[in-house]
């Protein structure tokens, strides 16, 4: 099976950070990636959309109803909204029980190891 990655992170409209950082390597290497957006920031200022960990969980249930999530590899960002400094409450089981067992490396930032 050819590789094929799931990259769940930030978006800027303008500027390289999250997916417009990460993306573009991996698919020099001839990776598929397919991208979901946590939020879409306008660089330099404060604004823009967040998505939610519902609104998450239904694009990924879509990916998977439509037999898309045949992912060989997952790699996220920022998957927080501008107010909080952490993994949402809903989202904690799933991150300790699913996501973090199956990672080779976690380089999370400050706010994100705690």
């Amino acid at each position: 099976m050819p590789a094929k990655l799931l990259s769940i992170q930030s978006h800027v409209v303008s500027g390289v950070v999250g997916n417009k950082a990460a993306t573009l390597p991996i698919k020099m290497m001839g990776i598929t990636v397919d991208e979901i957006h946590t939020v879409q920031f306008i660089s330099g200022k404060v604004s823009g959309i967040t998505l939610s960990g519902h609104e998450l969980k239904d694009i990924y249930e879509a990916l998977t109803v439509n037999k898309l999530s045949d992912y060989s590899h997952l790699l996220t960002g920022y998957i927080l909204n501008r107010t909080l400094r952490y993994v949402p409450e809903e989202l904690l089981e799933t991150y300790i029980k699913h996501i973090l067992p199956l990672a080779d490396v976690i380089t999370p930032n400050h706010f994100e190891a705690e």
